[in-house]
Parts: structure tokens; C-alpha cells; sequence
């Protein structure tokens, strides 16, 4: 069985990401969850981890396979971020786990509003670029969505079996290079047949 990873900031992104067809991917992948962000206080990240072991654990994710790199949350007011102000070794990391794995499918949030799912977003493009441009023979299937945008301020849209039926979020996509219109969607076992 091949290996897909899951590159996202907080604790419940998994979900918001790909929480549709998570119960679908464990059943062709070894799949594995990466979080980069955990909150500073140590009871607080307690019970986040112990959250997020749980929610895995409903689509079946196996504890061993949820990684926690215990970086901080940063506030998406604050206007700095750990990342711009120069340090990057959450890429290294994530090359780390790339090169452990070797994933045949890597998802990774998008370029958010949230400064957290910028970093991921900018970090996992990089990382992937770079084990990529070491190994010319490795190719992976890199999907990349919105974890805000589509899911967690998106409708109640979650049984529309075609995205002709789904609707407009409540607000616009951050990121104007995509366009509502032109995503694509992953909501059947047919369709995602095509994909994976």
C-alpha cells in the first residue's frame, strides 16, 4: 500500500481539508497527518493533540501516522509571522518527512487568509520542489486546497453529489489566482477514482 501525507496548520484543518474523503483514502493509502502549528500552553496542546488523534482516529488514521511538529500558532492580526521574519525551518522539516515517507500523494492547505496556512502553503510548495529537484524520478500527486474558504466558512452544502449543486462560500476565495467557478471536487468514490 502506497503512502499519501497531509500537510496542515492546526488541529481540525485535516478535516476542514479533505474531511469528505478521508474515510475513502485510508482504504488505497497509508495515510499520515502532519501538523505544523500547536498552541504554546502545554494543557492547551494536550488536549489539541489528544483531539486530533481522536478525530483521525474516526477516518481511521492510525495514531502513529499523526506527526506534530509542535510549532507555534501565530495570531493572523499580529501582522508577523515566524516564517517571514526569516526562519524556515519548517521547510527542512517537511522535507524530512518527505524523504522518510516518500509519499505517492501529498494535500496540502492553500494560501488561506490565516498567516499559519500561508506558511504551510508557501513551505510545502518548496519542500515538495526540492525533493522533487533531488529525485528526478519521484513524481508525486500534489493536491493543494482551501481549509477556510471551502469548508470551514463555506454552506451546508456537504451532500451535493455534483458541484454544479454545491454553492458559492459565504465568502470569496482569499487567494484571487483561483476562481470559485474553476475548482475541482473530489465527492464521489467514481470521480476520485481518476485522481487516485
Amino acid at each position: 500500500m502506497g503512502k499519501l501525507v497531509k500537510f496542515v496548520p492546526h488541529q481540525d484543518d485535516e478535516t476542514n481539508l479533505a474531511g469528505n474523503i478521508l474515510s475513502y483514502l485510508v482504504k488505497q493509502y497509508d495515510v499520515y497527518v502532519v501538523y505544523s502549528s500547536l498552541d504554546a500552553n502545554p494543557d492547551k496542546a494536550s488536549t489539541r493533540k489528544k483531539e486530533a488523534i481522536n478525530a483521525c482516529a474516526v477516518y481511521g488514521i492510525e495514531k502513529d501516522n499523526v506527526i506534530f511538529l509542535g510549532l507555534p500558532d501565530t495570531p493572523n492580526r499580529n501582522g508577523r509571522h515566524f516564517f517571514t521574519d526569516g526562519d524556515k525551518n519548517i521547510i527542512l522539516k517537511f522535507e524530512k518527512i518527505l524523504r522518510n515517507l516518500i509519499p505517492e500523494v501529498i494535500i496540502g492547505t492553500d494560501f488561506d487568509f490565516h498567516s499559519d496556512h500561508r506558511m504551510v502553503s508557501l513551505s510545502l510548495d518548496e519542500a515538495v520542489f526540492n525533493i522533487m529537484n533531488e529525485n528526478k524520478t519521484y513524481t508525486p500527486l500534489y493536491l493543494k486546497g482551501f481549509c477556510y474558504e471551502t469548508a470551514y466558512y463555506g454552506v451546508d452544502d456537504y451532500s451535493a453529489t455534483d458541484l454544479k449543486n454545491t454553492k458559492v462560500a459565504k465568502m470569496p476565495l482569499s487567494n484571487v489566482s483561483y476562481k470559485w467557478e474553476d475548482r475541482i471536487s473530489l465527492n464521489s468514490q467514481e470521480k476520485m477514482a481518476l485522481f487516485f
